[in-house]
């Protein structure tokens, strides 16, 4: 097994390699994968990190990965793991409302604590004023609701705009065309404590002709509410999130990427 100094532990690890599942755990769980407050020095290497590191992390819990398993920390796409000959890329991103983040960072700004309600931040909510969003933390009005399986078919279709926007990066220069291309990406839509199985279901379906381009990714992998939903195009799995960091601080209700 690899030892890791003490002043490691906070870098970012460019490359390692795991030689059994006790190995990757082991190492996994020395990482800091703690992630800043928004306005507190957050990269989008930190969310990339827990991300993928929860991911590999429950995959090699569930006895899913290969060894002498090497993991490389990269861009485009941002993680690729090899074993015995064969590479799999890893994209991450979020699924989130712009509007739902901006409101969230002057939360943070004006040391605020408040629920943000979901129905406010709907698909093509138009963009506030630093003054409207003030407004809205102050007042805490409702929006317009949902509607039957209105929060549900948001979740869904929210999804798909994530997911449309991150395969267009599949045919950009310099992004390395893998035996297998995953994209995952961190829930952290307004409609994202939603009860199963009704989203999934719409997902399914919206995921369909998605998975008969020619341009897609091979899989889509979802970290949502301590889930693991993969999908792929001949069916889907669920795990639970392996979490080896309970102890580290936790990212808030809304982790932005920077794409």
């Amino acid at each position: 097994m690899h030892a890791i100094p003490e002043d490691e532990r906070h870098r970012i690890h460019s490359e390692y390699t795991a030689q059994s599942k006790d190995d990757i755990l082991l190492y996994l769980g020395k990482q800091d994968v703690s992630v800043p407050a928004r306005t507190g020095g957050r990269t989008p290497q930190h969310c990339e990190r827990r991300t993928a590191f929860r991911l590999i992390a429950t995959w090699a819990a569930e006895n899913l990965l290969e060894y002498p398993l090497q993991i490389t920390h990269q861009d485009k796409p941002d993680f690729l793991l090899c074993y015995q000959g064969h590479q799999i890329g890893v994209e991450v991103t979020e699924a989130v409302s712009e509007e739902w983040a901006a409101t969230d960072a002057l939360a943070e700004q004006m040391d605020k604590v408040v629920p943000l309600l979901q129905d406010q931040f709907k698909r093509g909510t138009p963009k506030r004023t630093a003054a409207q969003r003030r407004e809205l933390l102050e007042n805490q009005s409702h929006g317009p609701g949902w509607g039957d399986f209105g929060m549900d078919r948001e979740w869904a279709a929210s999804m798909m705009d994530c997911i449309f926007r991150k395969t267009r990066s599949l045919s950009r220069s310099g992004f390395t065309k893998c035996e297998k291309n995953l994209l995952l990406i961190y829930d952290n839509l307004p409609a994202f404590r939603l009860p199963r199985p009704q989203p999934i279901d719409y997902l399914i379906e919206e995921l369909k002709p998605y998975f008969a381009e020619q341009l897609r990714y091979d899989g889509i992998l979802i970290d949502s509410v301590g889930e693991l939903l993969e999908f792929y195009p001949d069916g889907h799995q669920i795990h639970p999130i392996v979490d080896l960091w309970d102890q580290q601080k936790r990212p808030p209700d809304s982790a932005e990427f920077v794409d």
